[in-house]
């Protein structure tokens, strides 16, 4: 139910890095709607990756995990 003029939180999502061995933990995070939003803001921060150059310099096969606010990974997306 809609209620105006109340404060509705959106949920947290983070973006981990890991290529099975090392993790770059994203302790900033995002709010979005959903998972589904989420997953879409990542695709758009893999191209970017891809554009400048981060990913080919990395030399290695990446996996981005989107996790919630309990530490519960929700997607894997490769990124390599």
């Amino acid at each position: 139910m809609n209620h105006p003029g109340r404060l509705t939180l959106l949920p947290h999502f983070f973006f981990d890095l890991t290529d099975g061995q090392s993790l770059l933990r994203d302790d900033l995070g995002i709010e979005v709607e959903d998972v589904d939003t989420a997953v879409e803001q990542a695709l758009i921060v893999i191209d970017e990756m891809h554009a400048d150059g981060s990913l080919t310099e990395a030399g290695a096969d990446w996996d981005l995990n989107i996790r919630n606010q309990s530490g519960i990974i929700l997607k894997k997306i490769k990124v390599t």
